[in-house]
This record gives C-alpha cells, sequence and structure tokens, in this order.
C-alpha cells in the first residue's frame, strides 16, 4: 500500500507522489497514518452548523466566512457519512455569529446568482417569481404562467408532501 496516501479529514485517497489534499489543502498521509490520527474534530461547545453539504463547498464557503471575520470550521458531522457525497460535513460558526453568518451565506449566494435576488423580491411583492404576474395567495399555481408556487395551507413546512407533484 505504498503507493498510495489518503487525507486525515476527508479520507479521499491520492497517488503517492501527491503531498496535499484538492479538497482540504492538508498535508496526504500513509494509510497507516490515517488510521492512527484522530479524525477531523467533532462540533463542540458554542458552535452551532449553518449549511450542511460535500466537503468541498462546505470548505469553500467557510473560507469565505473566514476572510469576512467570521470565526467558522468545516468540521464532519458526528454520524453523518455514507455513500452521499451531499452529506457529511458542515460549516460551523460561533452561536453569536450564525444569524450574521447566515445573512453573509445569502450574500454570497445572490452575488453568485443576482436572478434569484430578484425572484425573491418579486414573491415578496406578491408577483409570479418567473413571469411577474400578480398572483393569488389562496392559489398555489401562477394563474399566467401555471408554475406551482406550493401548497400556501401547509405554511411550506417542508417535508409535509403538499408541494410535491
Amino acid at each position: 500500500m505504498d503507493d498510495v496516501k489518503v487525507c486525515p479529514r476527508c479520507e479521499a485517497e491520492y497517488y503517492a507522489h501527491v503531498s496535499e489534499c484538492a479538497s482540504c489543502g492538508v498535508p496526504l498521509v500513509a494509510p497507516h497514518e490515517a488510521a492512527a490520527r484522530e479524525a477531523l474534530p467533532e462540533a463542540e461547545g458554542e458552535l452551532v452548523c449553518v449549511m450542511e453539504g460535500p466537503l468541498d463547498k462546505v470548505t469553500e464557503l467557510s473560507g469565505r466566512l473566514k476572510k469576512s471575520g467570521f470565526e467558522t470550521e468545516a468540521l464532519k458531522i458526528a454520524g453523518a457519512g455514507g455513500c452521499s457525497p451531499d452529506s457529511g460535513f458542515g460549516v460551523f460558526v460561533a452561536k453569536n455569529q450564525a444569524a450574521a453568518a447566515v445573512g453573509k451565506m445569502e450574500e454570497f449566494w445572490h452575488g453568485l446568482h443576482p436572478e434569484m435576488k430578484a425572484a425573491q423580491e418579486r414573491m415578496n411583492a406578491g408577483l409570479c417569481p418567473a413571469c411577474g404576474a400578480a398572483l393569488n395567495p389562496a392559489n398555489p399555481e401562477c394563474p399566467d404562467c401555471g408554475l406551482f408556487l406550493g401548497d400556501p395551507s401547509c405554511g411550506n413546512v417542508p417535508g409535509c408532501g403538499s408541494c410535491e407533484r
């Protein structure tokens, strides 16, 4: 097994000539060293998770928040993992910075996708986010373009099943 190295954080496997993890930016180690090392620290105390996702996205967002002055860590979530690349890691910030961090993440998102901010503003004004037609709050579909906006009776509670079509 001298022909591979592994990342002690995300457990990605690399050829032996590679020295640093492309996702985490940490030095790679031999497989037997990785098993002996402690796993990425679990969140505890006053840290709260403000976003979950794959390691590359979590690492990028954590770095952006650090550059903006937040105390943040990209951490492995206890008990998470498995085969899904869309889970297992989280962006953790100090509890007293959580609301501001979420606001900053929205700012990053809107910078990348300005059309989403415009769509949200239309929705807040009672207009269809797609075509701009006036919406009837009791009707889950746009009367002009037919966009399904969810069932208003559920209060947009995730997982209630009423918004699935």
